[in-house]
């Protein structure tokens, strides 16, 4: 196991700041293999910053995929907790063409395609109860 000194770890903490997921996903397979915990959690942590940040834009789906693959094999919790709302950004056909299938386990395919499930219910209640709406008032 490699173990970082607190002074480096500061700099590794520091450098971490501009990273973007890109840069993030190259360092996070070398700080699994490696066994570099405190890495590894300042990449769970610079992801899930990344991925609430308000005006971001949405990352390719082979990157998401990616991200999803090592936050269950690192098991970075925080993470895991928010990528089912943010898997439907993506249509199904686009994830199955990326490759999800082989890359995420069965349980997290099935959170994020009920998250897209909710999704569709609360369009699908608010059309309904517009429909509704015109019925009533304007007797159709």
């Amino acid at each position: 196991m490699f173990k970082l000194c607190k002074s480096n770890l500061e700099n590794v903490k520091t450098f971490f700041y501009y990273f973007s997921v890109d840069t993030v996903m190259a360092i996070l397979p070398l700080a699994d293999e490696y066994a570099v915990q405190p890495v590894i959690d300042k990449c769970s942590q610079c992801l899930v910053e990344m991925f609430q940040k308000p005006n971001r834009h949405p990352i390719d789906v082979q990157l998401f995929l990616e991200c999803v693959h090592y936050a269950e094999r690192c098991n970075l919790t925080p993470l895991l907790s928010i990528i089912p709302k943010h898997g439907t950004e993506y249509t199904i056909q686009s994830l199955k063409k990326a490759g999800i299938d082989e890359k995420i386990s069965s349980k997290m395919k099935m959170e994020i395609l009920e998250e897209k499930s909710k999704l569709m219910e609360s369009f699908f209640e608010s059309k309904c109860s517009l429909i509704k709406f015109y019925a009533i008032h304007y007797n159709v």
